[in-house]
């Protein structure tokens, strides 16, 4: 069967075919032709199912062989990494997180809106449009000087972490998706309240055990790019773990840029053509804003300082890794 030249390729690799191995696919042919010639001239008598184990044991080899555009990590590693779920993917490992809440702006808005529909007799009510209450808002509004993130978000009137309605308030209106998509609360006849899943989770191991289950739903489910102004064509989604990894390897948002410019090359090629920013300064813009700026900020596993310009030119972004990210998530057995 043809593989088609914008599936996943089929080496494991993770890359598109025709990013990866379409050119190359008669060498390919070629080694597993030698293979099969040299093993049967050592082995005449051997079986169908002998030949495959051979090849099933040279293909094994293969995928498990580091390659440098992939910062040394293996084709079976980082096509884990693209493809299973997070909480599936090889050598990552998700920990319950031990904090106070007000390290991680999730937490914060979790205990909120679940205190309010607890407080309210079970049922909290929603506004016309679906959303959550004003009342409900303007609590979680409320605890931003008292966040991590408080360091640097100082004008409340742009910051993700503030608003007076969910409609402006991204952080509250992203934390109600991820709460309402992952089951734990629900939206009937225009009340709020908790289900049964979110309701024995609660109880029986309290605020904290929402965390990781909200994670896995940001990364697998969550449109990263909603309403961000950003091209949808850049599935940098498809990252995470090899940004997380590097990230605490180094923790420069610059080289990580090259990095996934490295070992995903297609991302950038995808952005539509500008004259005033090139592909691969499109796609640090969003890895700056859908990765760092939304999601590790909201989950408290960075801050960001404020730009800083020299001469007119924009600095590179300077991040502050949290303790709570390396508590959370850790890679095992890695290069």
């Amino acid at each position: 069967m043809k593989v088609k030249v914008n599936a996943p390729c089929p080496c494991g690799s993770g890359k598109k075919y025709k990013k990866f191995c379409m050119n190359s696919g008669a060498v390919i042919q070629q080694n597993i032709a030698q293979v099969l010639q040299n093993t049967l001239l050592m082995h005449p008598d051997l079986s169908a199912d002998d030949l495959q184990v051979v090849l099933d044991h040279k293909v094994k080899r293969h995928n498990e062989q580091s390659i440098e555009d992939f910062c040394g990590l293996s084709a079976e590693i980082m096509h884990s990494w693209i493809n299973a779920k997070c909480n599936e993917a090889l050598n990552v490992r998700f920990n319950a997180p031990q904090c106070d809440t007000f390290h991680a702006p999730i937490l914060a808005y979790v205990e909120v809106v679940v205190t309010d529909i607890i407080e309210n007799g079970g049922k909290l009510k929603a506004t016309p449009k679906g959303n959550l209450p004003t009342k409900t808002v303007k609590k979680a509004a409320a605890l931003l000087p008292h966040l991590v993130v408080a360091k640097y978000e100082k004008t409340l009137s742009i910051s993700e972490f503030s608003g007076g309605t969910e409609d402006k308030f991204n952080a509250m209106h992203v934390t109600h998706i991820l709460l309402q998509q992952s089951g734990f609360i629900k939206l009937q006849k225009g009340v709020f309240s908790l289900t049964k899943k979110g309701e024995t989770l609660y109880q029986s191991q309290g605020l904290h055990a929402f965390f990781v289950p909200l994670l896995h739903y940001y990364i697998d489910e969550y449109n990263w790019g909603y309403l961000d102004g950003y091209s949808d064509d850049a599935m940098i989604s498809m990252c995470w773990a090899f940004s997380f990894w590097r990230l605490q390897q180094h923790g420069n948002v610059e080289q990580l840029g090259k990095e996934i410019n490295t070992a995903f090359p297609w991302l950038a090629k995808e952005l539509p053509h500008c004259e005033y920013s090139p592909q691969e300064q499109q796609l640090q813009s969003i890895i700056e804003v859908r990765l760092i700026n939304r999601f590790m900020t909201l989950f408290g596993f960075t801050l960001i300082a404020p730009f800083r310009y020299q001469n007119g030119k924009k600095l590179p972004l300077k991040l502050e890794l949290q303790p709570l990210f390396t508590q959370v998530v850790q890679f095992d057995g890695l290069p």
